[in-house]
């Protein structure tokens, strides 16, 4: 099912759009930063852009 034919589109609040929780002793591990890579990238953005036309995009992401 397409998210955009659903009878009631969910609102998600901003706050909880790609929310980053990490316990605070991985902080800084490579695997941490390496995720916030990827998810920052221009290449994910195009992914979530062709396969998920609609997504609630968070602001940084527009």
């Amino acid at each position: 099912m397409d998210h955009k034919d659903a009878l009631i589109p969910e609102k998600v609040p901003y706050m909880y759009l790609n929310v980053d929780a990490v316990n605070t002793k991985d902080v800084d591990t490579q695997i941490r930063m390496d995720i916030i890579s990827v998810v920052e990238s221009d290449q994910f953005e195009k992914v979530i852009d062709d396969k998920f036309p609609g997504f609630g995009n968070p602001d940084w992401m527009n």
